[in-house]
């Protein structure tokens, strides 16, 4: 009973957090922008200093080290940076509930992306397929119903989606070369990636490739404005912590539950927050627009229970590639194995005479 509550509390904080995070990035871009125009790198900036603290002290504490690949480790940063940038470029063109809802669609630019590379998983069930049927409806159903659509804003949200599925596969890529490390041959079934640290190394390299860039492209009065303007400044603020906030609260939900279930639950997340954006903004949602998203909704629901129904029936030689949703949960899968593995030969070694 009481692992439930903390579930559930952990859930519910998870989807709140995420809804402030995406309201008050929105606010602060629209305070910004009569001012100092387009600031989504210097947001984007903000959210990762204050992610690159947090994360840095929490992988101190627990005495986690980042990956041993730094190749593979800096393709995944830029894909994890740009990611979010390219969501912020896209929230401060397109009204927050639809940018949200163009990030439903990830699931189909991450089977495009795995069908360009020939990878792994990029034969699809019919169940799979009828789900991606369904996103793909309720896409042209909600682009269809916006009143004031940007092709801009829409393609920031689509690339962005890009690069988290590019971030997905770039992962195992760093997972297989950390095995092959001098480090992860010496550990043996305790090799791995360590989740806190990757997440901490994400940030602190994002940072060395967002603060030149947001220098260049923007200056300092994105970052001046936003010292001056407090209700922009508070947005920010709001906006960052949300931001360390939902990340580590997903992380949390994904030790207590499976990975498919982890992923039923961001999409959930992702229909919490276009509702609560749609009541802060005071954005109508038409008849519609609303079944679009509930198409997309309940498409990447079908989409992530049928893909894990599919990876089940395959050998193991042949797993699926998984989504952005699923990769943090993957992850700590492997580290609970290791250890696991990791006490039982300690055990069977102190049986032997």
């Amino acid at each position: 009973m009481r692992a439930r509550l903390l579930l559930g509390a952990c859930v519910v904080s998870w989807f709140g957090f995420s809804a402030v995070c995406t309201a008050c990035a929105k606010s602060t871009l629209t305070l910004l922008a009569p001012r100092a125009g387009g600031c989504a790198l210097t947001l984007t900036l903000v959210q990762f200093v204050v992610s690159a603290l947090a994360s840095t002290f929490a992988c101190v504490l627990l005495r986690r080290t980042i990956p041993q690949a730094p190749r593979e480790l800096l393709l995944v940063s830029l894909a994890y940076t740009l990611g979010f940038l390219l969501l912020n470029c896209s929230l401060g063109r397109l009204q927050a509930s639809f940018s949200e809802t163009v990030r439903g669609l990830e699931p189909l630019t991450s089977f495009v992306l795995v069908r360009l590379l020939a990878a792994r998983g990029a034969q699809l069930s019919r169940a799979s397929a009828s789900s991606l049927l369904a996103v793909l409806s309720g896409a042209a159903v909600s682009v269809w119903a916006q009143p004031a659509f940007d092709v801009r804003g829409f393609a920031y949200g689509l690339l962005a989606n890009c690069a988290f599925s590019s971030r997905a596969l770039l992962v195992t890529m760093l997972q297989d070369a950390t095995r092959r490390s001098p480090e992860g041959r010496a550990g043996g079934a305790a090799a791995g990636v360590d989740p806190v640290g990757l997440f901490a190394a994400q940030h602190a390299l994002g940072l060395l490739l967002l603060a030149p860039a947001a220098f260049a492209a923007e200056g300092t009065q994105c970052a001046v404005t936003l010292t001056r303007v407090m209700p922009a400044a508070r947005a920010a603020a709001l906006s960052s912590l949300g931001f360390v906030a939902y990340n580590f609260l997903s992380l949390c939900v994904l030790l207590l539950i499976d990975a498919v279930s982890h992923s039923v639950c961001n999409t959930c997340r992702r229909a919490v927050t276009i509702v609560a954006a749609a009541i802060v903004f005071q954005n109508v949602i038409s008849a519609p627009s609303a079944a679009g998203i509930a198409l997309i909704i309940g498409g990447s629901t079908a989409y992530a229970i049928a893909s894990a129904a599919g990876a089940a029936t395959k050998p193991p030689s042949s797993p699926q590639v998984p989504n952005h949703a699923e990769v943090d949960a993957l992850l700590d899968i492997e580290e609970t194995k290791s250890e696991t593995e990791t006490s039982e030969a300690r055990a069977a070694a102190t049986d032997e005479p």
